[in-house]
């Protein structure tokens, strides 16, 4: 028998109801339901006709560094759990990933499980070699799909020795400048470090206004966001999100730009008043 522990129920919430606050206040929201004004028409209809799924609003809390997860602090150590519960919940999957590359164990994993634990093993090998990599951003690319592989689901923590391992590799090959910021953008990240994620996003969003991209546009302007957000910076937040909307990948009708801009113009017009 199955049994649902208190980290499984924790990698089922999405997000808190003063996090969704922006998107309904009284700037944003388009008025109460009614058959008069039907603000909610048949849109679940379509979309179930169409075969879309709400995955804006699963990733606030299901992506390795989700929006709400990192609005929120809610912090979650690594977990072991061998097992899912419950199909579709990416959190869940990232803990049983985690574990069986922990444990050695992937009989029976699906090729998903399998690449990533392949991925995590051939980084390893690369942190212990004396060979530069034929290219940096690549390289950046596979660390980042390891350290969320390791990470097991966890929110606010930062595998330490990883990351050791990670920078020593960077000074023995004299990594470019966007090589170091990327990799001090993710464990900022990893540890809720939002100064160090502020400070490495600059030379980012230098190389992105050129297209010149290290990080997907969208987890760069997510991430630098919520950390200027939480410093309190909303000057740079605004010029993080705005600078990067161009390249943005999200639909129009996805959650998270969608809960970002409200924040951030939020504070804009109760200072006009």
């Amino acid at each position: 028998m199955l049994t649902l522990t208190p980290e499984m129920l924790d990698a089922m919430r999405i997000a808190e109801a003063s996090t969704l606050a922006p998107l309904v206040s009284a700037e944003h929201a388009a008025g109460a339901n009614s058959d008069f004004y039907p603000v909610l028409d048949l849109g679940a209809e379509r979309s179930r006709y169409l075969a879309e799924g709400a995955a804006g609003f699963a990733a606030l809390s299901g992506e390795r560094f989700g929006l709400a997860t990192l609005l929120e602090r809610r912090r979650a150590a690594v977990s072991r759990t061998p097992y899912v519960v419950m199909g579709g919940v990416p959190r869940l999957e990232a803990m049983e990933l985690a574990a069986r590359v922990s444990a050695g164990s992937l009989a029976g994993a699906d090729p998903a499980q399998v690449v990533a634990a392949e991925n995590a093993r051939e980084v390893d090998r690369s942190l212990a070699s004396d060979t530069p990599p034929l290219d940096w951003r690549l390289w950046f690319d596979a660390v980042r799909r390891a350290e969320e592989t390791r990470a097991g689901g966890s929110a606010g923590v930062a595998d330490t020795a990883f990351f050791a391992r990670v920078n020593r590799y960077l000074s023995r090959q004299a990594a470019p400048a966007e090589a170091r910021a990327s990799v001090a953008f993710l464990h900022g990240l990893a540890a809720w470090d939002f100064a160090e994620v502020s400070h490495a996003a600059e030379p980012l969003l230098a190389a992105a206004s050129h297209g010149d991209h290290w990080l997907s546009p969208d987890q760069l302007r997510e991430g630098a966001v919520a950390a200027r957000l939480q410093l309190g910076d909303i000057a740079g937040a605004r010029a993080a999100f705005f600078q990067l909307g161009p390249a943005s990948l999200r639909s129009p009708n996805d959650v998270r730009p969608q809960l970002l801009r409200a924040m951030l113009v939020a504070p804009a017009q109760t200072a006009a008043r």
